[in-house]
């Protein structure tokens, strides 16, 4: 589905007539333009704007503080996911290493993988796909 174009003050405009108040236009307007109304309004203000109808006294505001708020909370989140990411790369080199002591980047020799006949093309591919 196509969307057309809405300028700044006509985003604005959606916004007021769904009856959101906003207390600094400019604000709004540098908001909308910084963050895209998809990305503020409609993924936020759907808890302010229930089936489209509008929830008394809700302000731009509070739909910036949600989207905030969840910014917020996916940084934290990939804080960690990236720190669990190193401790299971680093177990996985001290397991290869351990493992294949005399073998040069064991973790890229398919056979490492599987006793499987077969098997270690499917493996070859896969490790060429992420080095890719």
């Amino acid at each position: 589905m196509d969307k057309p174009f809405k300028s700044l003050e006509e985003q604005i405009d959606i916004l007021k007539s769904r009856m959101i108040i906003i207390d600094d236009e400019n604000y709004a307007k540098d908001y909308l333009l910084r963050n895209n109304y998809y990305n503020v309004v409609n993924k936020y203000g759907k808890i302010f704007l229930p089936n489209d109808l509008s929830v008394p006294n809700a302000s731009f505001r509070e739909i910036v503080a949600v989207h905030l708020f969840d910014e917020d909370l996916k940084s934290s989140y990939f804080r960690y996911i990236i720190i669990i990411e190193n401790c299971f790369k680093s177990v996985i080199a001290y397991i290869f290493s351990k493992h294949y002591p005399n073998e040069t980047y064991p973790y890229l020799n398919p056979r490492n993988y599987t006793d499987e006949p077969g098997k270690e093309k499917n493996i070859k591919n896969l490790i060429e796909f992420f080095n890719s």
